[in-house]
């Protein structure tokens, strides 16, 4: 039936089709246009009969409710339908078929359609929902007059009248003419269709077969042919054609059977030699090619197409032949690319190998023309430096690698970035054959791995004893789980506002047979390598949970406690579901267990990260950020994260009073946890300086050594049982005026203290600007004054980090020689208020002071400085 693909039959039964389709509109757009009437009429009917009942004649009809129901009775003899009347209120006033309803708030409007009547005075239909009876009315409301009378069209309530059965028989009969009109258009649409199929057969399918018969002709199909029945014109066309198509046919049979005999003589001539130089062209080619294969793969790595390992070595093996000659240094460095595994996993094989090719390429862009660089395998690659004027030439050498690896890959259209681990072994120090130097290199790698990746180390002996005890250590933890050396210390964390315990972070520790504890440091990297962090991970939650049980049991009230996640369990697919099963087979709520992650893990893939945090607030649990600040985070994806608080790092604690920077970032840090609706956690607190600093500048919680160091479960209960807090003394307020004179001349620091003494002053005296900065982190005070000219930090970097500390302080410079450029250094880079001279007299001193306090210092502060 091919001939029904042809454009003629298209064009005529698409006239056919279009007339058809017109009829059946039209039998459409009529019945919608009946259906619209009948609902128009049901409405009009409804509308007439209710407002004429709405005007009842009665005086005040709401206030002789019995009258209105009876009126409402007769009424409805003339047609039983649901009849009743609403109060202002919305309650029914009168009911027909519901009498007992009288009294009751009427809602069955879910639209507020009665409500709407009441405002705006117009009548309109709604759809009735009675929830108990599970049926809906079609009722129509109008305003319910007030009576006659002057005010005889205002309005008392309203009234609803149900018009289902007024509808219902409208439609039906608007039904039967739809259904008659619809019978009549389906026959019309049928004859149509039948006439035009049967129009579109008889003229297309002659002229088809005859085109047909043209295009198999034109395609070189001389045998074509066309049976057409007719007696008319298409009829003698096609026997034309016939006739024509045979004579094609026989004549080019004839040219066939030429070619053919002219083709036979010539390869009868020809066919020997050709076929001869065929044979021996191929074999020639084939042979070359196997030989350039072979050779190319005896060397070269096919994907990177750098030296492979087994010329690498040679390479190796013959420079450090060369250079036992010359004397010179020979380089080796042994490069590894950082979490290369975690490109494969997520994006495919596919990539990773684009990433190798891509690492190559910048590899090569930092040697020498006369280096080598090889694939070991996987991701590891060697570069051999030969002819090394120095042993530092080789460090630049791997510094250059570490920034060209540093830079964005793009992997099929993906930003990725992949840092690089490298360790250099030189010769003749760090072995004289190849296959040592590699084997030293390879132990300075893991090294730099160990150190934090992203860098190079140089090759020490002492790695290799390093490199036997980290083997031994991973093997002692294979089986540390089924022996049971695990175990859990717990680290209090504390509200720095009110002293209170309020919850717990729990560190895992390896109590070895023979080495006792073993440090966390040591084993735990080790556990993320070989991959048993993830059933550790799931053994911690587990001992958390039946920790938990245990303190409920003996009537301790448990507290939040904080397990720390690693970026293998991270990874996990199912990660949520598990820790919800654990949570809910130890019977533990949600919300004590919680989760610190690093900036890292929350960098590395954004939107997964975001994901996963995203399924585990789902089911209750806190997320926290460790160590923040140590890493990279992007702002604008770490405000996208539902977190639920901020760890500032212990290193930033530590150096809060050494390095005025560590303060300003310690306060940067709690300003945008705060920002972004987040608690703040200081890591590390080991003195009372530091813990009152922390709470002056608003940290929300501590832990440290200065509350509780990381106890054992059954050490943790007391402290619970107990409510034991973290007390920190008051601030030293009973001697007026705290004043803090730094000053490294002790000669000059007690003139200063004599001059200012009979003034009354409580005054701390320092030498040196660290000492200072320690005062100052344990108690704070009103007046700081200082040398400008000090060893170690000068007078305006303390004040930049007293303003940091406390920036309410009044901060006073003093020098033996001013001059216009230090004063307004002083100004502007530590926003000094005062600037004075050694030189002056004690009573000008005193009076410099007490203006500096009345017009710089606190109010009340002030205040008490006059009185002296």
């Amino acid at each position: 039936m091919h001939w029904k693909r042809s454009s003629i039959h298209l064009k005529l039964y698409a006239a056919f089709t279009a007339l058809s389709l017109l009829a059946a509109l039209f039998v459409i757009v009529a019945a919608l246009f009946q259906l619209r009437t009948a609902e128009r009429a049901a409405l009009l009917e409804t509308r007439h009969v209710a407002e004429s009942i709405a005007r009842t004649g009665i005086q005040d009809p709401l206030a002789n409710k019995e009258v209105l129901q009876r009126h409402l009775r007769d009424i409805d003899r003339f047609g039983t339908r649901d009849l009743f009347v609403l109060g202002p209120d919305r309650r029914i006033v009168a009911d027909v078929n519901h009498p007992e309803d009288v009294g009751k708030v009427y809602a069955a409007d879910l639209n507020g359609e009665i409500g709407l009547t009441m405002r705006d005075r117009q009548p309109r239909s709604f759809i009735e929902v009675d929830p108990l009876q599970k049926a809906a009315m079609k009722q129509f409301v109008v305003p319910f007059n007030a009576g006659d009378g002057a005010a005889a069209d205002a309005m008392a309530g309203v009234l609803v009248l149900e018009y289902t059965q007024i509808h219902d028989e409208l439609m039906s009969d608007a039904l039967l003419l739809i259904y008659i009109m619809a019978a009549l258009g389906a026959l019309f649409v049928f004859s149509s269709a039948y006439l035009g199929y049967r129009t579109v057969a008889g003229i297309a399918r002659p002229l088809i077969d005859l085109k047909r018969g043209v295009v198999r002709l034109a395609a070189g199909d001389f045998k074509a042919k066309v049976s057409i029945p007719q007696s008319d014109e298409i009829g003698e066309l096609a026997a034309a054609f016939n006739t024509m198509s045979e004579d094609i046919r026989a004549n080019h049979a004839r040219l066939v059977e030429y070619q053919a005999e002219l083709e036979r003589r010539v390869e009868a001539r020809t066919g020997e030699l050709r076929q001869t130089n065929i044979r021996l062209s191929e074999e020639v080619e084939e042979h070359k090619r196997a030989q350039e294969q072979l050779t190319y793969l005896a060397q070269y790595d096919s994907l990177t197409r750098l030296a492979n390992r087994h010329m690498l070595h040679d390479r190796l093996s013959q420079a450090l032949a060369a250079a036992r000659i010359s004397g010179e240094t020979v380089g080796c460095i042994f490069i590894d690319l950082d979490h290369f595994k975690a490109i494969n996993d997520s994006y495919g094989h596919s990539v990773g190998d684009e990433l190798l090719m891509q690492a190559a390429a910048r590899l090569r862009q930092c040697v020498r023309g006369s280096d080598i660089i090889g694939r070991l395998g996987g991701d590891e690659f060697a570069v051999v430096l030969p002819n090394l004027a120095r042993a530092e030439d080789a460090g630049r050498v791997a510094q250059k690698v570490v920034d060209a690896m540093s830079g964005c890959f793009v992997l099929r259209g993906r930003e990725s970035y992949v840092t690089a681990s490298m360790g250099i072994a030189l010769f003749p120090q760090d072995g004289d054959e190849a296959e040592l130097l590699l084997k030293n290199a390879d132990l300075a790698m893991y090294r730099a791995k160990h150190d934090g990746r992203n860098t190079f180390k140089f090759y020490a002996p002492a790695m290799n004893d390093q490199a036997a005890r980290r083997l031994s250590i991973e093997t002692d933890l294979r089986g540390a789980l089924e022996r049971r050396e695990f175990l859990l210390h717990y680290q209090p964390k504390v509200e720095l506002a009110s002293g209170h315990i309020v919850g717990f972070e729990a560190l895992l520790r390896w109590r070895h047979p023979e080495r006792g504890l073993v440090s966390p440091a040591e084993f735990i990297p080790i556990l993320e390598d070989n991959g048993l962090i993830v059933p550790v991970g799931e053994w911690t939650l587990q001992a958390v949970c039946t920790q938990v049980r245990a303190w409920k049991a003996a009537g301790i009230t448990p507290l939040p406690i904080a397990i720390n996640l690693s970026a293998r369990q991270f990874q996990q697919a199912d990660f949520d579901r598990r820790v919800s099963d654990i949570l809910e087979e130890n019977g533990v709520e949600h919300r004590l267990a919680a989760f610190e992650i690093t900036e890292s893990m929350l960098m590395h893939d954004p939107a997964e990260a975001a994901r996963v945090i995203g399924k585990l607030k789902q089911i209750g649990v806190k997320l926290s950020v460790d160590d923040f600040g140590t890493g990279y985070s992007s702002l604008a994806y770490l405000r996208r994260f539902p977190l639920d608080e901020l760890k500032i790092d212990q290193s930033f604690i530590r150096e809060a009073t050494a390095d005025p920077s560590n303060t300003a970032i310690i306060l940067a840090i709690i300003n945008l946890a705060h920002n972004l609706k987040l608690r703040v956690v200081a890591e590390g607190v080991e003195t009372e300086a530091q813990a009152k600093f922390l709470r002056a500048r608003g940290c929300d919680e501590m832990q440290g050594y200065y509350f509780s160091k990381p106890l054992p479960a059954e050490e943790c209960g007391p402290l619970m049982a107990e409510n034991r807090r973290l007390n920190l003394s008051p601030d030293d307020h009973s001697g007026g005026v705290r004043v803090l004179i730094v000053d490294d001349s002790k000669t000059d620091l007690e003139l200063v203290q004599r001059a200012l003494r009979p003034d009354g002053y409580l005054i701390h005296a320092a030498t040196d600007p660290q000492a200072a900065l320690q005062t100052l982190m344990r108690q704070g005070v009103d007046v700081v004054i200082t040398d400008h000219d000090m060893p170690g930090m000068s007078g305006v970097a303390f004040m930049a980090a007293v303003r940091n500390l406390h920036p309410r302080a009044l901060r006073i410079v003093m020098s033996g020689h001013g001059s216009a450029d230090m004063i307004s250094d002083a100004v502007n880079a530590a926003g000094v208020h005062k600037y004075m001279s050694k030189s002056w007299e004690a009573a000008r001193m005193r009076a410099e002071v007490r203006e500096a306090l009345r017009k710089y210092a606190d109010p009340a502060v002030a205040a008490q400085g006059e009185t002296h």
